[in-house]
């Protein structure tokens, strides 16, 4: 007999009979690849599986082909006395996913294993059906930012190179998400040709006012000229598009974004924070830039827009993000703020 029948035969005697006379062979997996280990949990036998963890020389960080643990196979056998003891004895995490994403708590759920399920419920603080995996979408979706528009969210997301460009989806929940359209879809308007790799557009932003959706991004150039960065704006009546012709603004900088007030449009830069004027951002007229109407020195002053009222503040940190909102004073000389005025 050896290991492999001594676990599927439950023979405990036989388990230790073996791992005393060959140590090594606990590192031997099935035919499918599985680590013996990890082949015993499956079978819920705790007093096997419990020897094995404290006797024999099997690493708790062994996993499978699929990046499974142990608990993903004691959660296969539904013996919750055994995933006990590996959740508070040994430290195996409940949602620890696999390659999949496929977690333990997944794995009794999908089965109806309901006394384990109560007991990861209790342990993780959370029913299955309650939760969520991260990430929430797998793929190439960087530089995310999110508008939510009455119980709508929409999402756009960098494409550099790849055409169309600018992905757009939506939601209704923040965690199911379909793309529905990109920001250029004609490839005319593209403008993709020579473009090396990492190129192309960067960081978008979507923004909505007055019925009409805002996409700005900075077009990013080869090294090769004089002039390597560029901001575009499209806009739209509908989110999916179609979208209207680019309108370039020949301004440098990284990171745009659009905020809308009492029928107006300013774009934010990340190159000092650069305030911008209103443009008509439905039209494709921008060449030769916008006017500057504000940028934070060594002591900034108030801008003139968040004159007599709250504007929302933030550290700069990649461009968007948005921790909070307090009163906007420049008590901290040299530090970049992202601003979005509102009115009260």
């Amino acid at each position: 007999m050896n290991l492999q029948e001594a676990i599927e035969g439950e023979n405990l005697e036989e388990v230790k009979r073996i791992l005393a006379e060959d140590p090594p062979c606990i590192d031997e997996t099935t035919k499918d690849g599985v680590p013996l280990a990890l082949y015993a949990a499956k079978t819920g036998n705790v007093p096997v599986v419990k020897y094995i963890v404290e006797y024999s020389r099997a690493s708790m960080n062994t996993v499978d082909p699929d990046h499974r643990t142990i608990l993903h196979y004691a959660a296969m056998s539904g013996s919750t006395e055994l995933n006990r003891y590996l959740v508070e004895k040994v430290g195996m995490d409940i949602i620890a996913g696999d390659k999949k994403r496929v977690t333990p708590y997944q794995i009794a759920w999908e089965a109806g294993h309901k006394e384990l399920l109560s007991y990861y419920e209790a342990q993780v603080g959370a029913a299955y059906g309650d939760m969520y995996q991260n990430p929430i979408r797998t793929g190439m979706f960087p530089d995310p930012s999110i508008v939510r528009v009455g119980e709508d969210y929409y999402m756009v997301n960098s494409s550099f190179i790849f055409f169309p460009c600018i992905p757009i989806s939506h939601s209704k929940d923040l965690i199911h998400w379909e793309i529905i359209g990109h920001a250029i879809e004609n490839p005319e308007w593209a403008m993709l040709e020579e473009l090396e790799g990492g190129r192309g557009y960067w960081a978008p932003d979507i923004s909505y006012d007055n019925g009409r959706f805002y996409i700005t991004a900075t077009y990013r150039l080869n090294d090769t000229g004089t002039v390597y960065r560029k901001q575009v704006v499209v806009s739209s009546e509908r989110p999916e598009g179609p979208y209207s012709k680019p309108a370039i603004i020949d301004e440098d900088g990284i990171d745009p974004s659009i905020f809308h007030e009492n029928g107006r449009h300013y774009m934010l830069l990340n190159r000092g924070a650069h305030l911008r004027a209103e443009r008509r951002l439905h039209e494709t007229d921008f060449r030769g830039g916008a006017p500057l109407l504000w940028r934070p020195e060594t002591c900034p002053g108030r801008p003139p827009s968040a004159e007599k009222r709250r504007v929302l503040l933030s550290v700069f940190s990649r461009g968007r993000n948005r921790h909070g909102a307090s009163d906007y004073s420049g008590e901290k000389p040299g530090i970049v703020w992202q601003l979005r005025a509102v009115s009260l």
